[in-house]
């Protein structure tokens, strides 16, 4: 199966190759980078990777981090030409993760994802509620899972992402 992941720094950080070598993963993870920098980069894909099988996207904690919460329509136009592009792939969308950062509130957080999961349906790939699993049970972010910037992934974090992935590969 070839798997493709595009997004900011935590997808790029990660060795998705490793994690699953039985598959042909392409990471095309960029630090850094924005929804409008995801949009930009879509329609070069088929020359890096092609015809995926499945496609994990993960993006727009960088715009947060901007103070950009109105970046939906971006997402979308990469969606569709993601979709335009690969009729038989399946879709994924990465919600948003939790942040231990003063500057990224977790209501913008919970509010993009809940656009991203309405998005997600609208254009019938799938949503998945990562933001969640990061969470201990009593509602409370698992600070294991983050690096001490409050941002980035720490190997736990990777572990439980990578593990919900499994679940659907």
């Amino acid at each position: 199966m070839k798997m493709l992941f595009m997004g900011d720094s935590l997808v790029e950080y990660f060795d998705w190759q490793k994690r699953f070598p039985q598959h042909i993963v392409t990471n095309l993870g960029m630090a850094g980078e924005s929804v409008q920098g995801l949009f930009s980069r879509v329609l070069t894909v088929r020359d890096v990777c092609d015809s995926p099988d499945l496609i994990f996207l993960m993006s727009g904690i960088n715009n947060l981090a901007m103070g950009d919460t109105a970046f939906i329509n971006f997402y979308r136009v990469a969606l569709e030409k993601l979709k335009a592009s690969f009729p038989a792939t399946r879709l994924y969308v990465c919600s948003l993760l939790p942040v231990n950062a003063d500057f990224i509130k977790d209501e913008d957080v919970l509010l993009v994802n809940r656009d991203l999961k309405a998005l997600a349906l609208e254009l019938e790939a799938v949503y998945l509620d990562i933001y969640s699993s990061f969470h201990h049970d009593d509602g409370k972010i698992n600070l294991d899972c983050l690096l001490e910037d409050g941002v980035h992934i720490s190997e736990t974090g990777y572990h439980i992402w990578s593990g919900e992935l499994q679940k659907i590969i």
